[in-house]
């Protein structure tokens, strides 16, 4: 009767440490696959704060701009244009 015993907590020790394993490398997976979501979503947050600051944007100034054209009584203005210089340059180490 001992021997049954033995076999079936070993057979159930074996059941248990294949499940936990099959747990642990899918815990793993998951949490590898969301890091680099979540790294991706950031670079691409950057890359479009990046855009953002070399466009100029619409305000007052350049509502004002002499660029703009007059057709048929509707105004239409200039596509937007990228800056002459980067505003981030400032922030750089100078070599």
């Amino acid at each position: 009767m001992k021997a049954t015993r033995t076999h079936f907590n070993q057979r159930s020790l074996a059941f248990i440490v294949l499940i936990s394993g099959v747990l642990g490398g899918l815990l793993i997976v998951f949490s590898i696959l969301l890091l680099c979501k979540y790294c991706l979503n950031r670079k691409n947050l950057r890359e479009t704060e990046q855009m953002k600051l070399l466009y100029e944007t619409l305000n007052q100034a350049s509502l004002l701009d002499s660029n703009r054209l007059y057709h048929r009584g509707i105004r239409e203005f200039s596509p937007l244009e990228p800056r002459r210089s980067n505003p981030l340059d400032r922030y750089q180490i100078a070599e």
